[in-house]
């Protein structure tokens, strides 16, 4: 087939992440399929599917990567990582012991189903808000009714503001309405803002900034926030902030 290719497909609705490869996996185009899977992995969706369907394996120790990757959780919110493989590939023992527990699908379809019913079983919040200046105190309402309900007061006070600084970014800048979903993802509450613009959000510096007349933005969400970013589709994108909810090693709440 020849060398290595990828592509990323985004679906901000569905909070999925796709990444398809094409070409001949072997040990030297092993830390491609590392860094495009880690660079969908610290983008935080909910999943990342790799559609390896049109892919010459090689090397199937290649494929060791993605359990690795799979199971470094302490920095990062829980994200489901499915993998689709062509029919001649399910079952061989090799290819198995390289995936270990990771999910096989023989079709993105039918992965994309197992990543939504994966994203179901979170604690969640959902808001729809319109395009005006109550947008940002409806938001706040609802990330401190899910704070509440789950046990972290002590996040309450900064995740209404990260989440009023990221709603307001949107109603201001954005110009459309807006789609707040608020999550419990492991360790980590997960907060994300969906708009129907393109527009790059942008971290002013903090000499252009003025208390009294706003300009925060996003260096109160770079501030409180245990990382954020965003992610562009054709049609929108999304802004995320994540906050540690529980500390280093005290075990992940059963979904409810």
């Amino acid at each position: 087939m020849g060398t290595l290719a990828f592509s990323v497909h985004h679906d901000l609705g569905a909070d999925v992440a796709t990444a398809r490869f094409a070409g001949d996996v072997t040990v030297a185009s092993a830390p491609v399929i590392r860094a495009t899977v880690l660079a969908c992995l610290a983008e935080c969706p909910s999943a990342v599917v790799v559609d390896l369907r049109d892919v010459e394996l090689i090397s199937t120790a290649a494929l060791s990567e993605l359990p690795d990757l799979a199971g470094q959780r302490d920095l990062l919110p829980d994200v489901a990582l499915l993998v689709c493989l062509s029919h001649d590939l399910h079952g061989d023992r090799h290819v198995s012991t390289s995936l270990g527990s990771l999910p096989v699908f023989h079709s993105p379809l039918d992965a994309l189903a197992a990543a939504a019913d994966a994203r179901d079983l979170l604690r969640r919040r959902m808001l729809s808000a319109t395009m005006d200046l109550r947008a940002p105190a409806h938001a706040r309402h609802a990330v401190r009714e899910a704070c509440a309900d789950w046990g972290f007061d002590h996040l309450m006070n900064n995740a209404e503001l990260v989440t009023s600084e990221l709603v307001t970014n949107a109603v201001r800048h954005a110009r459309t309405d807006v789609d707040v979903e608020v999550l419990l993802r492991g360790d980590f509450l997960h907060l994300r803002v969906l708009d129907r613009s393109t527009a790059v959000p942008q971290l002013r510096a903090a000499a252009e900034q003025s208390l009294g007349t706003g300009g925060r933005g996003l260096r109160l969400v770079d501030v409180y926030a245990s990382g954020w970013g965003y992610v562009l589709s054709a049609d929108g994108k999304v802004v995320w902030a994540t906050m540690r909810a529980r500390p280093l090693g005290a075990g992940h709440a059963s979904p409810s």
